[in-house]
This record gives structure tokens, C-alpha cells and sequence, in this order.
């Protein structure tokens, strides 16, 4: 008993000794024990921010011995990729990882550890501590394994390089701050891995190839050689459809150009292999062979699409065994064909619409519940399932306040043996990520492990972002949390048109208070006062957003056709009062105002639509690229069914220039070889452009007569010096929807 006692002194007097706490002072050592971990990249963000930290550089040493105190990162294959494993060990702080990025996100734990945070990208949006010194408690210990393999977004529209070029795909600072969060990839498209790949290398993220991609394949020049690999469409084989996929000779060459293309891409796992965006299926007799019963009847084609992924996929692996093939769950090829095969080198990304405020497992939302077994089938069939769902690309600027509700569906994802998780989002200096910073930190933290306390995160964002004025944010933040947990219904974003059920007018009261003592508190700090300022800007679109939602709900009336004698001049139209043409993603009107205008005459339908753009200047500038697309630039895209029962309806849309597309549509499939023979006008003006557009009744198959009510959509896409901007009426806008189209009345 008196030996026990007196070992037990000594452990204490050692303990007292070194204290409870190891400081590694201003200047700290950090040492790469292994140099193949000493990457170029990990070395400048540890010099980076223990400067910024400390106001000191580092003493930073590759493969040598260090005196104490220091940090020294490790590697330890054991762990396994993307793992970490901390903890103090004497007087040196050992980081591990069981790979390069492994070790570099020990790294960013530690620093995290001592309050770094990267918010959301950009400089500006991180928290870093000034400290005197760096210290550790000495019982700190700390190790993470990712949930999912694969963590990653794919960042559309143009970005920044780190020189400052503009970059399409691709942002310098959003990848910085992806990997800071533990995320590992970035989806590309197979043609872009030459000039991507040193971008993300340089960031430590790696490539891996999702998306439409028949057309990398096989190109225009290949169809006047082998008009037969292109889609059979209404009897003539067509170089803008899909492939003839059943063409066993189209099947060998494609074989061969994938292996070759593997070989000489070694950095790239995962290679695309995807149908083209849009429909256009090869009709020949042995691709409608590929399809089961079930597709015929619902006009889809899933069977077809997952076999002929299948074969490419194992012939692949014959030549490649490393090399996996993704292909998507998407349009009318989402399910998984019940006929093919289990192939372990592919890989599906489910393209996923679904109810965000409900969790993936809740059995009482029917949009779950599809997908949660889509899921399960899909991992019946394939070696990798990819979950790529759209949480930044609609919903405009409106609060995403679904942090626990994608928690647990991403803990159900991790149960359901899901390899990965996508989502296509901008650039992080857009309006758009800047609305939703926390959830989209959230997300990126949650993918890597999806047991994270979400109000203990919360809580430390606004703690950290707002200063002073966390409080009343956080206040703010819960508003919205609850309003979306209350919510009976399901949706897949918030948008305008539920905004008078989801907030009540307390709620409008509780979060205008909210913001308000914000912005009090924060009066002195600029820094701060800019980041409130985001919540005031979005408090604002709420409030506008919800009285619009009301007045757009009021608009979707019958919209009057007036009837006319002869062809109508410009001088009817713009003196006539005109149906607002609402923004889709909170329907505030566009500024300058958009509106439309119905009339007819025995002959014709007549529509005129005013088009405010807010920089007519810039938009000349486009006017080449506008003439080789009726998409591109600024451009009206209306919808028309005369007979809604039918099925029917046609498709007209035209740019500022001029160019124009039409076509005669049914369900899932349209004639785009239909000419409705337009009459088009148009002229620029001070406020944008307008445009009247004349349809003969013959073209579009039926007569009106006074009292007849026909169904359409009146939209309009808007891109002048940012991203484009989509809206319509009705409620925002219709896209080949009969259900969802407004009404037309003749008079």
C-alpha cells in the first residue's frame, strides 16, 4: 500500500511538472516526419495559418528530428483514406492521417481546435483566432473517418482562378474551402480533365467524371462515317440524339475509346458514361427491345440505359479493372432496369428532386419514399450509388433551413450503403451560396461525418460569424428552422408561392425584431455589419416575397385574349395594361419590369412581351452569340395547348436577335421539325426589348371561339452581366407542364 501511494505521488509530480497544457509557443515547430506527406500545398496552408494565427511564421522541417514542444504529422496507412488520428504525446502533438489528405485534415482539426473556421469561401468569410501562443490540453485527443467515400460539388457557372482568370466549372476559392471542410472531389466532365486536374490537385481534390456524355464519345464528325452508332428518329438517323445503343459494332469502338481513354487518364477512377441531356431515343427495332414491358407502358427507358451501362461497364473491367463507369438516374431513366445485371464498376448518380424539409426516411413523404427505394434498388444493381441531390440550384436566395432534415437523410444514406453525395452549386461569391452559408457549411461537415450536432454547430457559426450579434442571428436562424419543421406539406425548395403558409405574420414579426437588435449590435463592426446585412437583404426578399406570393396567386386567373380586326401595331399593346412576368425563384417582378399581353384575330394568336433587361447595352454585346441559339442571352419561351385534354401542346421561344425555336410536343417527346410559322417583331428600347409574335391558328390545329379557354405558359429567361435568371407566368413560370399552365380566355 506505501509503494502504491508512492508511485502514485510521482505520477502527480511528473503531471505537475509538464503541467496541464502543452504550449508550442508564437514560433511553432511543425515537422513533416514522412516527406512524401510534405506536399506543397499542406506545408503553405500550416504556414499560412499559424502566421495569420500567431503573427510569427512557423519553423517548419521535412523528414528531421525537432526539439519539443512541437506538432508533427504522420503518416499511418492503417487508418485508412481521408482518416486522422490526434493526441499529445509528450511534448509533441502527433497528427496522423492515412493518406496525404488524411494528414492535411488533421491538420485543419487542430486548427480548428484553436477557433479557425472556414465559413464559406473567400478569406472574408473565415474566423482566425489572434493568439499569443498555441497551446493544447494535454488529454486533448481528436480522429475522424469520413461517412462517405466520396464528398464532393460540382461548382457550375464561371469561377476564379487563384491568378484571378475567369474559369468555367471551376472556383479557386470554393475548392479551397471544400477541402478545409473535408470534402475530397470535384465532378468534372471527361473533356476536362487535362486543364481541371491540376487545378484540383493543386487544392488536393481529385476528379472524378459525372454528367451527360454520349456526345465525348461519339462526335458530329463520327456520324458521316457511322450513321448508324447516332439514334434512329422518326426513320432518319439523327447526329443530335442519343446513341443507337443496341449497335453491337457502336458498343466495340466505344469499348475501345474508354480503355484508351483510361490509359491515358490514369488520374481519372471514375469515367463518364451518361445519355445526352434531353431525350431524343434511338426508335430502331432492337434499342425498343432493350426496354421491359413496364418502360414501354410509362414511356420510359431504364432498362435500356442501365444494360447498355452494364455491358460497357464489365467489358471495361476486362481491360481496366480499376476503372469504374458512372452513369445517372435521371429524366425517364431513373429507376434501375430490372432485367440488367449487378455490376461492381458502376457507379449511379441518382439525380434527386425531393422534399427537403422532410428527412429521406420519413414514411409520410410520398417524394421520400420513392427515392429511399430507388436507393435500394440502385444498390442492388451497382458497386457504387452516388446521391446527387440539387441543394443550391433552386430556391433563389430564400433561407434552405433543412440542417437536421439532411442529417438524418444523410445518416439513412450512410445505413443504405451510399458511396458519395454531388450537388450542383455556384461559385461561393453568388448571392445565392451567400443566402444559405450555414447550411452549406453544414452539408460539407455533415458528408464527412453525419453525427455532428447541428444546434452545437449552429451555435458556434453565429458565435463566431456574427460577433455580438450571434444572439439575436442565431434567434433568427431558429425562426426559420422551426417555420419549416411546422410546415404540413412537403416542398422541394422554399419558393414564393408557399411562403404565406410557411411564415406567419408572428414569424415576419419575431424575425424583423431579430434582425434588427442584429444590426444594433454590430453598428461598429463592419465586417459584421456586412455579414447581417446578408439577413436583412434575405428578411426583406421574404416579406416581398410572400406579398408576391399572394398577388401571383391573384394573377393566375384567366388571362383575357382580345379579339381583333386586323394585324395589331405596337402602339395597341403598349398602351394596355400588362400580366406581370414573375421571377421563379421568389416571384418579385423583374427589374425593370417584364409583362405580357394576349389578343386574336380570325387568323392568328397574337402575344406581346415586354422584356426588361437592366443593361440593354450589354446585352448587344451577345448578339453573335444569341444568333446561334434562341436559349442563349435573353429570350421568351412559351408554351400553348388548345386542346389541354389532348395531351398537346406547342413550343415557341425567341431571343432579342431573333433566333427562334419551335415545336410540337406531346408527354415526354416533341417534333422539333414542327413549324408553327411565327410572325415575329421585335425592337430594342431604352427599358430592354420587346416583341409581338403572330401564330396562324392552322399551325397550331384549332380555331377559337369567344368563351373557348385554351392553356399556356408565358416565360422568359434573362441573362445580361451575371447568371441568368428564369421566371414566367404562371407563379413563376411553366415548362412543359399542361397542369401547371394558366388559362387563356377568348373574348
Amino acid at each position: 500500500m506505501k509503494i502504491f501511494s508512492i508511485y502514485a505521488a510521482l505520477i502527480c509530480t511528473v503531471v505537475n511538472l509538464m503541467g496541464t497544457e502543452i504550449n508550442l509557443g508564437s514560433k511553432v515547430r511543425v515537422n513533416f516526419a514522412d516527406k512524401e506527406i510534405a506536399d506543397k500545398f499542406t506545408v503553405a496552408e500550416a504556414a499560412r495559418h499559424f502566421h495569420a494565427v500567431t503573427g510569427h511564421d512557423p519553423v517548419i522541417s521535412i523528414g528531421e528530428k525537432t526539439s519539443s514542444p512541437a506538432l508533427e504529422l504522420r503518416l499511418d496507412k492503417t487508418l485508412g483514406p481521408d482518416a486522422f488520428a490526434s493526441e499529445v504525446s509528450g511534448d509533441k502533438i502527433i497528427l496522423r492521417g492515412g493518406n496525404i489528405r488524411g494528414v492535411y485534415y488533421a491538420l485543419i482539426d487542430f486548427l480548428e481546435m484553436i477557433g479557425c473556421r472556414w465559413f464559406a469561401p473567400g478569406e472574408n468569410n473565415a474566423v482566425i483566432p489572434r493568439l499569443k501562443t498555441i497551446t493544447a490540453d494535454r488529454s486533448w485527443r481528436s480522429s475522424g473517418t469520413p461517412a462517405f467515400r466520396w464528398r464532393g460539388f460540382h461548382i457550375c457557372g464561371t469561377g476564379m482562378t487563384r491568378d484571378g482568370r475567369q474559369y468555367p466549372h471551376f472556383d479557386y476559392d470554393t475548392a479551397l474551402w471544400m477541402v478545409r471542410n473535408k470534402m475530397n472531389f470535384k465532378p468534372i466532365h471527361n473533356q476536362q480533365y487535362d486543364e481541371v486536374n491540376p487545378l484540383l490537385n493543386e487544392v488536393l481534390l481529385s476528379p472524378l467524371a459525372f454528367g451527360h456524355s454520349y456526345h465525348d464519345w461519339f462526335k458530329h464528325q463520327d456520324f458521316a462515317a457511322h450513321p448508324e452508332y447516332f439514334a434512329l428518329i422518326n426513320g432518319k438517323r439523327n447526329r443530335d440524339g442519343q446513341l443507337c445503343v443496341s449497335n453491337m459494332a457502336m458498343r466495340r469502338k466505344l469499348v475501345e475509346r474508354i480503355v484508351d481513354f483510361a490509359r491515358r487518364h490514369p488520374g481519372l477512377p471514375v469515367i463518364s458514361l451518361a445519355p445526352n441531356d434531353g431525350y431524343r431515343w434511338c426508335e430502331c427495332a432492337s434499342c425498343v427491345a432493350l426496354d421491359s414491358p413496364e418502360d414501354r407502358q410509362e414511356k420510359e427507358i431504364n432498362n435500356r440505359n442501365h444494360s447498355f451501362a452494364v455491358h460497357i461497364a464489365a467489358e471495361v473491367r476486362k481491360e481496366r479493372p480499376e476503372t469504374v463507369i458512372s452513369t445517372i438516374s435521371y429524366c425517364n431513366y431513373q429507376k434501375a432496369g430490372k432485367q440488367a445485371p449487378y455490376e461492381k464498376n458502376l457507379a449511379v448518380s441518382i439525380c434527386v428532386t425531393r422534399a427537403q424539409n422532410r428527412p429521406l426516411n420519413d414514411p409520410q413523404s410520398p417524394s421520400n419514399r420513392t427515392f429511399h427505394q430507388r436507393v435500394k434498388n440502385w444498390r442492388e444493381k451497382a458497386g457504387n450509388v452516388i446521391w446527387s441531390e440539387y441543394i443550391l440550384s433552386y430556391g433563389g436566395t430564400f433561407p434552405r433551413p433543412y440542417a437536421n432534415q439532411m442529417r438524418q437523410t444523410l445518416q439513412e444514406l450512410r445505413k443504405l450503403g451510399v458511396t458519395g453525395f454531388k450537388s450542383e452549386v455556384v461559385p461561393g461569391r453568388y448571392d445565392r451560396w451567400q443566402s444559405a452559408i450555414f447550411y452549406m457549411y453544414f452539408v460539407a461537415r455533415a458528408l464527412y461525418d453525419v453525427n455532428l450536432n447541428t444546434d452545437k454547430l449552429l451555435k458556434d457559426f453565429c458565435d463566431k460569424f456574427y460577433g455580438p450579434a450571434a444572439p439575436f442571428a442565431y434567434q433568427y436562424y431558429l425562426i426559420n428552422r422551426n417555420a419549416v419543421a411546422r410546415y404540413s406539406g412537403d416542398f422541394f425548395d422554399i419558393r414564393a408561392e408557399i411562403l404565406p403558409d410557411l411564415y406567419s405574420a408572428k414569424d415576419i414579426t419575431a424575425m424583423s425584431k431579430a434582425v434588427g437588435q442584429a444590426e444594433k449590435a454590430v453598428v461598429n463592426e463592419p465586417e459584421k455589419k456586412a455579414r447581417i446585412g446578408l439577413l436583412r437583404r434575405q428578411l426583406d426578399e421574404i416579406i416581398n416575397g410572400r406579398q408576391a406570393g399572394i398577388d401571383a396567386g391573384q394573377e393566375a386567373g384567366p388571362v383575357d385574349v382580345t379579339k381583333l380586326k386586323e394585324r395589331p401595331e405596337w402602339s395597341f399593346f403598349t398602351d394596355r395594361k400588362l400580366i406581370p412576368i414573375r421571377n421563379r425563384s421568389n416571384f418579385l417582378q423583374f427589374n425593370p419590369a417584364s409583362g405580357f399581353a394576349l389578343a386574336w384575330t380570325d387568323k392568328d394568336l397574337w402575344l406581346y412581351v415586354r422584356c426588361g433587361e437592366p443593361s440593354p447595352e450589354m446585352l448587344l454585346k451577345q448578339r453573335e452569340q444569341a444568333l446561334k441559339s434562341p436559349f442563349a442571352s435573353s429570350n421568351i419561351d412559351c408554351f400553348i395547348s388548345p386542346r389541354p385534354e389532348s395531351g398537346e401542346y406547342y413550343q415557341l421561344a425567341v431571343n432579342f436577335a431573333g433566333s427562334f425555336y419551335d415545336s410540337k410536343c406531346k408527354g415526354r417527346s416533341w417534333d422539333s421539325n414542327f413549324d408553327l410559322i411565327p410572325d415575329i417583331r421585335i425592337r430594342m428600347r431604352d427599358f430592354g426589348w420587346e416583341i409581338i409574335v403572330g401564330i396562324p391558328f392552322e399551325r397550331l390545329g384549332s380555331l377559337p371561339r369567344t368563351g373557348t379557354q385554351w392553356r399556356a405558359a408565358i416565360n422568359r429567361g434573362r441573362k445580361c452581366d451575371g447568371p441568368k435568371q428564369l421566371g414566367g407566368w404562371p407563379n413563376g413560370g411553366s415548362w412543359h407542364k399542361i397542369k401547371t399552365m394558366g388559362v387563356l380566355k377568348f373574348k
